[in-house]
């Protein structure tokens, strides 16, 4: 039912174009959207307006705005907010938790009521030091008490799902991350005990330019939230 939705709302977007979608759109992204968000975007973007010539630049996020404003990017999704960036405008697109994951025949995916207390018994890989999501979990960590049972750390999201998956220990990840394996079963997902924040991706844009056609199309098109269909 929601992919027949979402087709009524494409066909919408082509049926009242007020002007042809054509022409270069050069955007970027930091890793975490370009992987478990773009691609579904974009691909509807080239069925849709296949005169549309897409480039995708994937940096970190504090790469991605000095481009914006050099004119070398339209626009942008990041997961930090450009606070001390003037001349860019930012609005929230996507919001997401951290989660757990763990092997499904694990302590962790089978503790019924899992705790703070529970999460520092377990192993856990972690993402490398001073990564965003590695601040974010170690923020976690700090604000519960908890010395993590640290197995190692890890540079790559994917990475860390395998060895999850070998059931070497548990991870903190994304929820967008682990959509897909979750839904197969081949890993458990655990909210993380007491998280009171959610992580967001941001449009960022120049402030003093509007714009292009092209570029409107694509964000309609991300605004419609296509990703968050299953591909079955």
């Amino acid at each position: 039912m929601r992919l027949l939705v979402l087709e009524d709302e494409i066909g919408a977007l082509v049926r009242n174009s007020t002007a042809l979608r054509r022409g270069p759109l050069r955007i970027g992204s930091t890793h975490t959207p370009a992987r478990y968000v773009l691609p579904r975007v974009i691909a509807i973007c080239r069925a849709t307006y296949p005169e549309i010539e897409l480039s995708l630049d994937v940096a970190p996020s504090h790469v991605l705005p000095p481009k914006l404003l050099a004119y070398e990017l339209e626009f942008c999704c990041i997961n930090r907010y450009p606070s001390a960036k003037p001349g860019v405008a930012a609005r929230a697109v996507v919001h997401y938790e951290l989660v757990l994951i763990a092997h499904p025949e694990s302590p962790a995916a089978r503790a019924p009521d899992l705790t703070p207390r529970d999460v520092g018994r377990f192993r856990i890989i972690m993402h490398e030091t001073g990564s965003i999501s590695r601040q974010v979990n170690d923020a976690w960590c700090q604000e519960h008490a908890i010395q993590p049972n640290v197995l190692m750390d890890v540079s790559g999201t994917e990475t860390m799902k395998q060895m999850v998956r070998e059931n070497l220990g548990a991870a903190m990840v994304s929820a967008l991350s682990c959509r897909d394996e979750v839904a197969s079963g081949s890993l458990a997902a655990r909210s993380l005990p007491g998280l009171t924040t959610r992580r967001t991706i941001y449009l960022v844009h120049r402030r003093d330019v509007p714009l292009t056609r092209p570029a409107e199309a694509f964000v309609q098109i991300l605004l419609l939230r296509p990703w968050t269909i299953p591909e079955s």
